[in-house]
């Protein structure tokens, strides 16, 4: 390996610690189903049937080939598996492993070429992590799942949307089935919001042409009580 392949491949291993170091502390924050969903490439309802927990190849992931010479210090998958190693057992983040979900799709909201109704998916997601911001799908539940395409696999980041079907409110769900879609390019969101829009209310445009949160008598309900 030549000296500026080795740079190369210590710099990414740099900017990995450097985003790890960010994700070790993370807290997730709660995002709107509507900026969520213009966001997304994909909205599904599901069951979720099975969940598989494996080992990221990160050899291949990082383009290192084992079989060439290392640098004369230390190899860099003995520098990658010994930072690993550290944060799982430290800080709790096991950035080695990623858990696949296996979805039965009841419904489509958000449409792409990986995703139709009646079908099976798996769904990757991309760190697991011992922390709050992780991802944990129950087993015979229904979920709204929303995510993106990576590699032409449909992936949940540790804080992407996913919300049990149980608790999607009355508005949610006809944003999902309507609303949302029509006001991406128009409304995505209208600035600061709460849990009262987060549940009872939408952004669109109201008569004069502005954006604004809409909502019928439950959200009007949520403002009083606030």
């Amino acid at each position: 390996m030549s000296k500026a392949m080795w740079f190369s491949s210590v710099l990414s291993v740099v900017l990995l610690m450097s985003s790890i170091r960010n994700i070790q502390c993370c807290t997730c924050v709660l995002l709107h189903p509507q900026e969520e969903y213009c966001t997304s490439d994909y909205v599904i309802q599901g069951r979720v049937t099975a969940k598989d927990e494996t080992f990221i190849d990160y050899e291949r992931h990082y383009h290192y080939q084992l079989s060439q010479s290392p640098p004369p210090s230390q190899s860099l998958p003995w520098i990658i598996a010994d930072y690993f190693s550290y944060f799982s057992s430290s800080v709790g983040f096991d950035a080695m492993k990623k858990i696949v979900y296996t979805v039965d799709i009841e419904k489509v909201f958000k449409r792409n070429g990986l995703t139709a109704k009646g079908t099976t998916v798996e769904i990757i997601v991309t760190h697991h992590a011992k922390l709050d911001c992780n991802v944990y799908l129950s087993i015979n539940q229904n979920y709204v799942i929303m995510g993106n395409v990576v590699d032409d696999q449909l992936t949940l980041e540790p804080c992407g949307s996913y919300r049990n079907v149980d608790r999607i409110t009355k508005r949610q769900s006809q944003g999902l089935k309507r609303q949302y879609k029509k006001n991406c390019n128009k409304c995505s969101i209208c600035g600061q919001y709460d849990y009262c829009e987060i549940d009872f209310a939408r952004c669109g445009k109201n008569k004069k042409g502005i954006c604004v949160w809409l909502g019928g008598r439950d959200y009007k309900r949520c403002l009083r009580q606030q």
